[in-house]
């Protein structure tokens, strides 16, 4: 059988997934700036918000093939999974 493909569906699908890609590239940009390069007056990660839209996504994308993969939003924005475990291996004793 055929899936049927709702319009409306697929647009919020893919807005929602639109949004997560734009954190998987603006984060790692951020990170840089502030924890390597270490400039000033940088805007700030949103934790976690990138990888849930990309998951809320995937999940409602209307061919349920693609739904398996919703586990890939958190791991690929840097705002989630791996923003979590550099704060967790950090050192502690960084000022800021």
């Amino acid at each position: 059988m055929s899936e049927e493909v709702h319009p409306v569906e697929l647009i919020v699908s893919l807005s929602l997934v639109g949004f997560w890609l734009f954190c998987v590239v603006l984060n790692p940009v951020l990170f840089v700036r502030r924890e390597i390069l270490k400039q000033e007056r940088v805007p700030s990660l949103i934790p976690m918000v990138g990888g849930l839209f990309g998951v809320v996504g995937i999940l409602h994308f209307p061919v349920a093939s693609i739904h398996r993969w919703w586990w890939v939003a958190p791991l690929l924005d840097f705002g989630a999974i791996p923003w979590v475990v550099y704060c967790f291996f950090r050192p502690l004793d960084q000022s800021g």
